[in-house]
């Protein structure tokens, strides 16, 4: 158990600094994560894609590289609020960078269905979340229920999933 919350820390030291925001502490994207996720995304983003919808605090270099992209960025750091007023069916791509590791299962597959509800036909679904929040389960079971989360509100049976650092990132597509 010590070697292992070591483990953690080292990884945390290593790869995340920290910002002292609001009293309290936030982990910051750096370079290499951010062009990690890019790579990734660059498998499943497509040129007919046109809008975005960012849920998340960390916002900046995700946006910038949407844009690049020639995507139409709408960021929101109101998870669940923003969800539940938008229109059926209105973006290509929803990402949560972060955040949504704070609430409720419940909350969780309320947002997850929601999510879908917003989504355009073939659109993705970012999501990523914080590994060391889920320490008491490091067998990994967390990961196979969030993509049977996913799968249960009708994103595609093949849910990806990649490690970037004390995050796991899920992309699903909505079929």
């Amino acid at each position: 158990e010590i070697d292992y919350l070591k483990q953690e820390i080292n990884v945390l030291k290593r790869a995340y600094s920290t910002d002292r925001i609001n009293n309290k502490y936030c982990i910051k994207y750096d370079a290499y994560e951010i062009e990690e996720l890019s790579n990734i995304s660059e498998k499943y983003i497509n040129s007919s894609y046109k809008n975005a919808l960012n849920l998340c605090d960390y916002q900046d270099e995700w946006e910038k590289h949407l844009t690049n992209l020639g995507i139409d960025v709408t960021n929101s750091d109101d998870l669940l609020n923003y969800l539940y007023h938008a229109e059926r069916s209105s973006f290509d791509i929803i990402s949560v960078l972060g955040g949504l590791d704070n609430y409720s299962l419940k909350e969780i597959i309320d947002f997850i269905y929601e999510t879908y509800r917003v989504l355009k036909s073939g659109g993705i679904f970012v999501l990523r979340m914080v590994d060391i929040c889920y320490s008491q389960n490091k067998d990994g079971s967390y990961k196979e229920m969030i993509k049977n989360i996913m799968r249960e509100a009708n994103f595609n049976d093949e849910i990806e999933e990649y490690q970037l650092g004390l995050y796991t990132l899920f992309i699903g597509r909505k079929l």
